[in-house]
Formats: C-alpha cells, structure tokens, sequence
C-alpha cells in the first residue's frame, strides 16, 4: 500500500511539474512579445522614388499613433535567363537613416552583435 501511494504521489508531482512548465511557455511568446515594445501596424508606402514628406508626416499624423520610425527597403528578386526567379528566401535588404530600425522594434542578436544606429556602412 505504502509503494503505491508513492508511487501516485510521485506521478502526480511530476504531472504538475509539467503543466507548471508548459503554461509557463505557452506564455513565453506574449511576454518576449511586450519586452521588444514589438509595433502593431507597419505601413509600406512603396513607390518609384522617395516618399515625399508630406505622406510621411500624414501617415504619423493619424489618430492613435503614439510613436512612428521611417526606414528604408529594397526588395528584389534575381532574373535567371531572362526570367525573374522567386524561389530566393532572402530577397530584401531593410536599413535606415537614424537608426530607428533597430531602435523602434528592439531587435533580439541571435549571432553577432547590432551595428551601431548612426554606421552608414
């Protein structure tokens, strides 16, 4: 008797021990989530040449915006024998002038390190 009531008592820590564990990483993601400050709206104004700044400042000027970064980007895609191949997973460069790229959204190094906001090469 005395086994089994070990027995049970042990697998019944250990089964709370796994859902302490699980619930703990089920919220994991919301919690990196608000350490980042990670924005909820990105608008994309892409156009044949550089946005004017009176779009800019309209699109910052909406209601609700408490805070607003610009940055730059190129996407491309290879043209292979004359035709455009988008079979590439890495078709973009993104950067930008102050560095609010890194700054607006804060960017988590998973080898290397940032480069300083203000580097223009």
């Amino acid at each position: 008797m005395l086994i089994v009531v070990l027995v049970c008592g042990i697998l019944g820590s250990v089964s709370l021990a796994a859902l302490a564990g699980a619930r703990r990483t089920e919220s994991a993601y919301g919690r990196y989530l608000a350490s980042i400050n990670a924005s909820t709206v990105s608008v994309n104004i892409p156009e044949g040449g550089a946005p004017g700044a009176a779009l800019i400042d309209k699109v910052t000027g909406l209601h609700g915006i408490r805070s607003s970064a610009e940055w730059l980007g190129l996407d491309a895609n290879p043209v292979v024998h004359g035709d455009v191949d988008d079979s590439f997973v890495f078709d973009a460069l993104a950067g930008s002038l102050h560095g609010e790229y890194i700054t607006q959204d804060r960017a988590t190094v998973l080898r290397g390190r940032l480069p300083h906001p203000y580097a223009t090469g």
